[in-house]
């Protein structure tokens, strides 16, 4: 039994008994709506997100020294795995669009903390100088920009791969 059907895109994420996020499963859909074929075991390509603290401001509140470029993971995924490089100390999250247009406002990731209690949480890493991978549940996006927490004092590039 399903409590919700929720349509993203071409996919449709069915969610599991008693609204549980972290039990659903995607599927795709065709131009009509019928599901076409359930999304199983796959991921994208490595894909660039570069924090260029020389390059122009591509959205209203923009900051080159913090947010990376704008990211298309390919297709819609439920994770997406970060390789963080040597970086000036800083948190780094992921900010979700839902277009790839660079003029989009992007916004944070959050999740539900626990299932017993009404609070969400922002995905986000510790604040650390890099070094490290680390995966977020990015919810069945394509579109993502990574957000550092403190002002870069170089270029920093950082690898992404969408997968589910």
């Amino acid at each position: 039994m399903t409590d919700k059907i929720d349509r993203r895109g071409n996919s449709v994420v069915i969610m599991g008994q008693q609204g549980d996020t972290r039990n659903y499963r995607v599927f795709n859909v065709d131009s009509e709506g019928n599901i076409a074929a359930k999304i199983s075991d796959r991921s994208g390509a490595w894909k660039a997100a570069v924090i260029d603290i020389d390059r122009a401001t591509e959205f209203s509140g923009d900051d080159v020294d913090r947010y990376s470029s704008l990211v298309d993971l390919g297709d819609d995924f439920k994770y997406a795995t970060v390789f963080i490089p040597a970086i000036d100390s800083a948190a780094v999250t992921p900010y979700l669009q839902r277009d790839g247009q660079v003029a989009t406002v992007p916004v944070a990731s959050h999740f539900w903390n626990d299932a017993d209690a009404d609070t969400n949480v922002i995905q986000s890493t510790i604040a650390g100088t890099g070094g490290i991978t680390i995966t977020f549940f990015v919810g069945c996006c394509q579109y993502l920009r990574l957000y550092s927490d403190q002002n870069q004092t170089a270029d920093r590039t950082f690898y992404v791969k969408g997968h589910n």
